[in-house]
């Protein structure tokens, strides 16, 4: 079996899904997480960001601001 259709069949078997980046994430490791909660959201699941809240990174705040 594929890695694509491994992943798809663990959206499958789950309702409530966490995503969780590493401490203190950057763009990129932000970026993912946002992408891959809209693609769980499209499989109709509850998908739910959780982030550090001891985030240092300055491009990762001026993102938050914008939000």
């Amino acid at each position: 079996m594929d890695v694509y259709n491994k992943i798809t069949n663990l959206i499958k078997e789950y309702d409530d899904i966490v995503i969780m980046t590493h401490k203190n994430p950057d763009l990129d490791g932000i970026s993912s997480a946002i992408c891959l909660h809209e693609i769980i959201k499209s499989f109709s699941k509850k998908v739910s960001i959780y982030k550090s809240l001891n985030i240092t990174n300055s491009s990762v705040l001026r993102m938050f601001k914008k939000l």
